[in-house]
């Protein structure tokens, strides 16, 4: 139920930040179906990855504090607070949700890539979502069952 919250929450409020960016300040952002995309699949990725720190987690409170963690360690390495870095951060973007959404949405906007352009990004994103999903919800299984 809290994965399906965080999903709905993630796509909503990034369409929002989306939309007033477009419609009030002419901010283009590329082919829309696109945007909706690289929103759908972030907000997976990052709603998979919540799914499975709670599945390690042994509190919710220790959920909470982790997945704090990982996300400001995210928003860090993928570039969320200063994109244009050099060095190792560049390559550490690659290996995180936050970079690969970022990329995608700069290859929409400014490159005008297309949907296929842009959908390895779209992929990938998804599959670190499922796949992070899935064992969250096997290691709770196994909690439950134990």
């Amino acid at each position: 139920g809290k994965t399906a919250q965080v999903m709905i929450v993630g796509v909503v409020s990034m369409s929002v930040v989306w939309l007033i960016t477009w419609l009030a300040f002419g901010a283009s952002w590329g082919d829309p179906l696109g945007v909706f995309l690289v929103i759908v699949a972030a907000v997976a990725a990052i709603a998979g990855i919540s799914l499975f720190i709670t599945g390690i987690a042994r509190t919710e409170n220790q959920a909470d504090a982790l997945t704090t963690m990982v996300a400001l360690l995210f928003a860090i390495l993928g570039g969320t607070f200063f994109y244009g870095a050099a060095g190792p951060l560049v390559t550490m973007q690659k290996f995180t949700p936050n970079g690969q959404a970022l990329a995608a949405f700069v290859e929409l906007s400014a490159a005008q890539a297309t949907v296929v352009e842009i959908a390895p990004r779209i992929l990938l994103l998804l599959g670190i979502g499922i796949g992070m999903a899935a064992v969250g919800l096997l290691t709770m299984r196994n909690k439950v069952l134990a």
